[in-house]
């Protein structure tokens, strides 16, 4: 669906240039279907310009392909959105997305910075439902540490502050051995979401940490 030119940059989450000769591609809202503007994030939508170059639908499984086939568009549930070069960036899952406190985060923005961090070999960030939060999420990061090492929240806290938004800085925070996956591979984010605070999870609220300013 998508190709990189030999003189694209390197850039992390970067699909690269649609292949418009075989596909149509928008960046739509996720409510009204309206295509966003350039470098605003919606869903990826796709249709094939070609007979029988996409999938007609899945497997035995209608109320799916009628729910991924709207106004004649395929919708992808992936988050992303086109650069002014008209390169294809994918930013998250829309199952995986955030909404805390009126901002969209991607769990995938933060689970990079958690990956780049020297003590950590995987993450999953998700968005847990609490009480008295009026229906919006609080960020939670699971993660794996390398060797199962001990890790200081208050410096990871720190950390994260410097390389993501204020208002993504997870405010749980858990230490696992696993995370749990499927058959494929993919992580289980649902099972995380289920199993919410634990008494293994850090809550940065119940020691008054103040977020530092990214300077």
């Amino acid at each position: 669906m998508c190709f990189t030119r030999l003189d694209d940059p390197l850039v992390p989450s970067m699909a690269g240039h649609v292949v418009d000769d075989l596909y149509e591609v928008q960046v739509v809202d996720t409510e009204t279907d309206v295509p966003v503007p350039q470098g605003e994030i919606g869903e990826i939508t796709i249709r094939p310009k070609l007979s029988f170059a996409f999938n007609q639908g899945y497997f035995r499984m209608p109320e799916k392909t009628l729910d991924a086939w709207r106004n004649l568009w395929h919708h992808t549930h992936d988050a992303g959105h086109f650069d002014a070069q008209n390169r294809l960036y994918f930013v998250d899952r829309i199952t995986d997305r955030i909404r805390r406190r009126g901002e969209n985060i991607s769990s995938y923005e933060v689970e990079q910075a958690l990956n780049d961090h020297h003590d950590i070999s995987e993450s999953a960030v998700v968005g847990i439902k609490i009480e008295g939060a009026g229906g919006e999420d609080e960020v939670k990061a699971c993660i794996i540490t390398n060797g199962g090492k001990a890790i200081d929240n208050i410096a990871l806290l720190d950390y994260c502050a410097e390389r993501i938004p204020r208002y993504a800085v997870p405010r749980y925070i858990e230490a696992l051995d696993a995370l749990p996956k499927s058959a494929t591979g993919t992580i289980q984010k649902e099972l995380l979401r289920e199993a919410g605070i634990t008494h293994q999870t850090g809550d940065r609220d119940s020691v008054s940490y103040p977020i530092k300013r990214r300077v």
